[in-house]
């Protein structure tokens, strides 16, 4: 059986994969990563996996604040998801 951490991620996951630029050209990665550092935090026992992704990410948040560059944006949106998924796989989130 999947943890709620796993479903709450594997969800956050999911909607990261659909994610849109808006008109300017911007995406809204941060909150989602906001949502996944605090559905992490909130797990009585994360994996050693997930806690150095939490400590990885909160330090580099930084690195995904996008501006007006939309092949720029969507190379580093891509790279991003690859990142999470391999570690959150490794955790044993099923990604879907």
């Amino acid at each position: 059986m999947k943890s709620e951490t796993a479903i709450q991620l594997s969800a956050l996951f999911q909607k990261m994969k659909t994610l849109k630029a808006n008109d300017n050209g911007f995406y809204d990665l941060r909150s989602l990563i906001n949502e996944m550092i605090n559905c992490i935090e909130k797990d009585p026992n994360p994996s050693e996996i997930l806690l150095k992704w939490l400590k990885h990410d909160k330090s580099e948040l930084e690195r995904y604040k996008f501006g007006n560059n939309r092949s720029y944006n969507e190379e580093i949106i891509s790279e991003f998801k690859r990142h999470l998924q391999s570690d959150l796989e490794r955790a044993g989130v099923l990604i879907v």
